[in-house]
């Protein structure tokens, strides 16, 4: 149930919000109703874990890149999202970041997904693109060759929820963060 009862409404007090992304993009629409009518998410092993389990860095992964002035790409047509995994295969080394909404819902939907790699910068937006991201992107994220670089783990999570993609390969910085911050001295 929506807080609003109507687009009226929501004009009214946001004055900014003339047209909803499921009202433009159906598939997004049948897609949160969806996961709304999923009151339980089965538990299930990952597909990958076997080969995560046994997940070593390879030395392409730990080379060192010669970081330019990256160049940043808007993704929002079929043309322009195959243009970037072709770019993206190639890579050894790519970071990642979910940008998502749960206002309409408890469940997030993902709106945005970022990925940089060393010379390119994508802003993928997911609406037009929702019903090819799981198929283009998805060997992206479960090859094991290319390493992911993560803020939060909960990225992986929405991935797999909204589009059934499974990561392999991922790096989660926060919790790098957590196991190498300065610990307090105790105070003798």
């Amino acid at each position: 149930m929506s807080y609003f009862k109507d687009r009226a409404e929501a004009r009214e007090r946001w004055g900014r919000c003339l047209v909803r992304p499921q009202d433009k993009f159906p598939a997004v629409l049948a897609a949160r109703q969806r996961l709304n009518s999923q009151l339980v998410f089965p538990v299930s092993r990952h597909p990958h874990h076997d080969r995560a389990s046994s997940f070593t860095l390879s030395a392409p992964m730990l080379e060192d890149l010669s970081f330019g002035k990256p160049i940043s790409h808007f993704v929002d047509s079929p043309v322009r999202l195959r243009n970037m995994i072709s770019h993206l295969v190639t890579q050894s080394q790519l970071s990642f970041d979910i940008e998502s909404n749960h206002d309409d819902s408890f469940i997030s939907m993902i709106c945005l997904i970022q990925i940089s790699s060393a010379t390119e910068n994508y802003m993928v937006d997911v609406f037009p693109l929702y019903d090819l991201i799981a198929q283009e992107l998805g060997p992206i994220f479960a090859n094991p060759a290319i390493l992911k670089i993560l803020h939060d783990s909960n990225d992986v999570q929405l991935l797999q929820r909204n589009f059934n993609i499974f990561c392999e390969a991922t790096i989660n910085m926060q919790e790098v963060y957590h196991v190498l911050k300065p610990q307090p001295h105790p105070i003798i």
